[in-house]
């Protein structure tokens, strides 16, 4: 009985919640914390109909944490093992290289185009001045 009664204020207070968002006088700050609680009271809601997933956020995150970890370690290996941490180094300065290569070619081809569009500009500046 007592679970039915949690599960009818949480459900009231999630409805409250919802229509506190409808209600457009929040300032854009305002707005996202109303949303975020809206959307942890639900969770809180769901949590209560399936306690196996976590009855809290922190329940649920740290399950969530442990899953995903669990799966990346299946994946890659232990996250202590010095060959996956030396691996993980290799990946992120593979990745550090590649983004700045992406940069580098992307500010070169907008230089290459503003040399053109200028070169353009002149080329139509010059036959106006010509006639």
């Amino acid at each position: 009985m007592l679970w039915r009664d949690d599960y009818e204020i949480l459900n009231a207070l999630h409805s409250h919640q919802i229509a506190l968002l409808g209600n457009g006088g929040f300032s854009a700050d305002g707005f996202m914390r109303q949303q975020a609680n809206a959307k942890d009271r639900f969770h809180d809601l769901v949590g209560m109909l399936r306690p196996w997933e976590g009855r809290t956020a922190k329940e649920r995150q740290a399950k969530d944490v442990e899953k995903v970890t669990k799966q990346w370690e299946a994946r890659f290996g232990h996250l202590k093992d010095p060959k996956v941490q030396e691996e993980i180094k290799r990946t992120a300065a593979a990745m550090i290289r590649r983004a700045a290569l992406t940069a580098a070619t992307a500010v070169d081809e907008n230089y290459s185009l503003a040399l053109k569009n200028q070169a353009a500009q002149q080329q139509r500046r010059l036959r106006i001045t010509r006639r």
